[in-house]
């Protein structure tokens, strides 16, 4: 688990620090802003959101492995 939120963390820090050092290259402009700002943001919000879900489906699968299913809301646990 802690190499997963390294290799995330170290692709978090890729995408926001390295994504706009390298769109600086792109020499078009789009309604006055470089075309690799509307690459990188847009880029960057789809990456963002790919790390997101990913993390939560793995961690539902370690959930699920480790501790079984959800325990039930305390309104439907029963004494004794």
């Amino acid at each position: 688990m802690l190499r997963l939120t390294a290799a995330l963390v170290a692709l978090w820090i890729g995408v926001t620090v390295l994504f706009p050092w390298l769109a600086l290259e792109l020499p078009d402009t789009v309604a006055g802003f470089p075309l690799g700002y509307w690459i990188v943001a847009q880029g960057a919000l789809l990456v963002y959101l790919a790390l997101v879900v990913g993390y939560a489906v793995v961690m539902e699968r370690l959930d699920t492995r480790y501790h079984g299913e959800e325990p039930a809301p305390p309104q439907e646990r029963t004494l004794g």
